[in-house]
């Protein structure tokens, strides 16, 4: 794949007028559901949507879009990153199978593993502790439930 040339404005605004139209659509899908029209759940969607909308097409039209070379990653670099890729899949995946806890102190594993580069006995107790504040904090304190999985953990 040769090196191109890319418009970054008009590639940023196009994702912000694809978001934007997107949170506009959901804030006219929620509207019927409102108190008010400028009361309830629709009406951050709507602005920020609107907003969105707005900035994106500010950058599409801007006569001044400046180039730039993008240098794409290669070697390890490329590897990390389909790596920390591949893991929030599993995520995804390993979640309603093995439940919050398991799922998350894996992944978390990994992540610190891949990123960080930190040594095994590192990741795994940065992964355990960070899945244990997390259960402190929404499941016992403020009393959410996550899922469970096929374990019951």
């Amino acid at each position: 794949m040769s090196q191109e040339s890319i418009l970054a404005n008009r590639v940023g605004g196009t994702v912000a007028v694809i978001i934007g139209l997107g949170a506009i659509s959901e804030a006219v899908r929620l509207y019927p559901l409102s108190p008010s029209p400028l009361a309830g759940d629709h009406t951050m969607i709507g602005f920020t949507g609107l907003g969105l909308l707005v900035i994106g097409l500010f950058f599409i039209l801007s006569s001044q879009t400046p180039r730039f070379k993008v240098d794409y990653p290669s070697g390890k670099l490329r590897y990390l990153i389909l790596a920390v890729v591949g893991a929030l899949f599993m995520y995804r995946y390993l979640i309603p199978v093995l439940g919050y806890l398991i799922s998350t102190f894996i992944t978390l594993f990994i992540l610190l593993k891949i990123m960080g580069q930190f040594h095994w006995l590192h990741s795994l107790l940065g992964g355990a502790i960070f899945t244990f504040v997390v259960y402190l904090i929404f499941v016992l304190w403020l009393g959410y439930s996550f899922p469970a999985g096929i374990i019951g953990i």
